[in-house]
């Protein structure tokens, strides 16, 4: 028996709301004897989208992170389903690609399977966005229940010891193409003159216009994009590089320890390697001094043009 959700109800049952509500409408399958649990919901891709604004504002482009966003949205409506009317937490990501960028105007189509449960009882699923027919993206996905996942103060809020940003936020933007309300790094400590190591942060604040009166998290998907634009805009800021733009090809591996309150400072300390169009990067998220998740990443260097 399979259940079909509006836009309101995803909305009600997931707590999130626009810009980063990714679904449109979703249907849920909690399966059978012969059939896995599924769920497929849609996106209709829209210019009016406030995050077009800042991605890019010289080309839209639907980024690579929402699309999973879109995937975690939905994997959390079948766990619902599946495991009870809780909130869910996005623990970890594997194998995530970005084959084709998606632009306003497409119509997305999201699919999830359920696929099992790991050792420590969380679930995982199999997801992909695809575009009439073609697969734009996938990945493999596990969900933990919020209570099991949920914030622990460390016994004395420690602050890492580092001196004033480097490149403030303007600066960032000479080199990075991003723009409000998708620019999400705030600062920078070293840019450009050691790619292979960076150090940034971003401010997690209610004030966020991408967030929502509601939020209460920084959702971990977009920690993931506040390192890939850190990364990139380290190696952006080379001579060799400039008026490149830097776009996501994969997420290897990412895990998150926990939920990271808003109110905080994310710190991001990132390994960076590349070669010529492409480049990767091993990104550690800490907050109040203390490692709350980890992501492998790869990006591809190119032109707006050529996207």
């Amino acid at each position: 028996m399979s259940i079909v959700y509006s836009r309101k109800e995803i909305a009600e049952r997931l707590e999130q709301r626009a810009p980063l509500l990714m679904l449109d409408g979703a249907e849920v399958d909690a399966g059978g004897a012969e059939t896995a649990p599924s769920a497929y919901a849609v996106k209709y891709v829209s210019a009016n989208e406030p995050i077009f604004a800042g991605h890019f504002p010289a080309k839209p482009i639907l980024p690579g992170v929402m699309q999973v966003a879109a995937m975690a949205q939905l994997c959390a409506l079948l766990a619902r389903a599946l495991y009870g009317e809780q909130r869910y937490f996005l623990k970890e990501l594997c194998r995530v690609k970005f084959r084709h960028p998606i632009t306003p105007g497409a119509k997305m189509e999201v699919k999830a399977t359920h696929e099992g449960i790991t050792p420590e009882g969380f679930s995982t699923y199999k997801a992909e966005c695809t575009v009439y027919g073609a697969v734009f993206s996938s990945a493999t996905l596990t969900l933990a229940p919020y209570a099991r996942a949920g914030w622990k103060e460390p016994p004395e809020r420690q602050l890492l010891l580092l001196p004033a940003p480097l490149c403030n936020v303007e600066e960032i933007m000479e080199v990075l193409p991003h723009r409000p309300p998708f620019l999400l790094v705030d600062g920078i400590y070293y840019l450009g003159h050691d790619k292979e190591r960076v150090i940034g942060f971003k401010h997690l604040t209610a004030g966020d216009a991408l967030l929502g009166d509601d939020a209460d998290i920084y959702p971990p998907y977009l920690m993931v994009e506040s390192a890939a634009q850190m990364c990139c805009a380290n190696v952006l800021a080379m001579k060799e590089n400039a008026g490149k733009i830097g776009l996501f090809m994969s997420i290897d591996k990412a895990h998150f320890d926990r939920p990271v309150p808003l109110g905080n400072c994310l710190d991001m300390s990132a390994e960076c390697q590349s070669s010529g169009k492409a480049g990767a990067a091993q990104v550690t998220f800490l907050c109040c001094g203390c490692p709350v998740g980890h992501a492998d990443l790869k990006y591809v260097l190119t032109t707006i043009d050529k996207v």
